[in-house]
């Protein structure tokens, strides 16, 4: 019995200091991520999967929004106050790559929704890198509040597994 309440303290005081150092990521650095878009839908709600490489880079005022965010949501869990909102918020935003996935998932549903499949079937099977180029543009045009993306690659499946290892 005692040996599992220490178990149980020394679990708890790990995830407690863990939590602590949430907001210690180190921005300055540019984050990369391979990531398997699915679930965008078109306007008319038929699905698409795209598989990105893209690399991000904070820029000052997006270091200070991101690092705020996270600070205020780990003040709102020290309170415990509607601890499943800002868990969940921390969960998704950190590490930074996971907040970089959002932005990215959050563009690209974006261009989709906004377009018919019959115009981006058409795209895709007459311009493949045409429409490709659309996507990144508008990505780019977009994506100015908290950093810039230095490139976005579309990979194709094999690629895809080739980077990660993931289906």
């Amino acid at each position: 019995m005692r040996l599992l309440i220490i178990v149980l303290l020394l679990f708890f005081n790990i995830n407690f200091l863990y939590v602590q150092d949430l907001k210690n990521y180190n921005l300055n650095k540019t984050f990369r991520i391979i990531r398997k878009f699915d679930n965008l839908l078109s306007s008319d709600n038929k699905e698409y999967i795209f598989y990105i490489d893209a690399s991000y880079l904070f820029s000052p005022e997006g270091k200070l929004i991101y690092s705020n965010n996270i600070y205020t949501a780990q003040k709102f869990l020290e309170n415990d106050s509607n601890n499943m909102v800002y868990s969940g918020i921390i969960k998704s935003n950190t590490p930074p790559e996971n907040y970089i996935y959002m932005l990215l998932h959050k563009r690209l549903y974006d261009y989709m929704s906004k377009n018919k499949s019959t115009y981006i079937d058409k795209l895709m099977q007459s311009d493949l890198q045409t429409f490709y180029d659309d996507i990144r543009e508008y990505i780019f045009k977009e994506e100015i509040y908290t950093g810039n993306f230095k490139y976005i690659r579309f990979l194709s499946k094999t690629k895809y597994k080739y980077y990660t290892g993931k289906d």
